[in-house]
């Protein structure tokens, strides 16, 4: 979650910046981008899992069973979602804002690819691109959204 705080922060503080005080709309939307972000790091750990684990580097995809780190990533994914969604529900962006969700497709599609081959590393690379497709689709309908709204 590290990684996700440090991808928001770039968002908050460039609002920041422009606006001279701070407001919640950078962080609302923000955030979701700042978990598909983070989504692709995670996905990336798992093919480096095993030389990770014997270096001693023991990310959460080390820490965990390979069965439970994939659901990490569906978690992150779903999370990312419902927070688009609830700040649409809530009022606090745009209801355009929920173009972005034209690029959860992507992400379910690699979600699945990464619970069938999590184990088999050498077979994650649609998924991983995938994972890519949905951070920048996402981030591009988003911006789109929000210049409508």
């Amino acid at each position: 979650m590290c990684v996700a705080a440090g991808i928001l922060l770039i968002t908050v503080g460039t609002d920041f910046v422009q606006r001279k005080g701070f407001d919640a709309a950078p962080f609302v939307t923000g955030l979701p981008y700042a978990l598909l972000a983070t989504n692709l790091l995670y996905i990336n750990q798992f093919p480096d899992r095993s030389a990770d684990t014997a270096a001693g580097k023991l990310h959460w995809v080390a820490r965990l069973d390979v069965r439970q780190a994939r659901w990490v990533y569906a978690l992150i994914v779903l999370l990312a979602y419902v927070w688009l969604l609830a700040g649409v529900l809530l009022g606090w962006i745009p209801v355009f804002a929920l173009l972005a969700c034209l690029a959860l497709p992507l992400s379910v599609r690699a979600a699945f690819l990464l619970f069938r081959h999590a184990a088999q590393p050498q077979h994650l690379g649609e998924a991983i691109k995938l994972t890519i497709g949905a951070m920048l689709v996402h981030g591009a309908l988003l911006s789109l959204g929000l210049i409508l709204g």
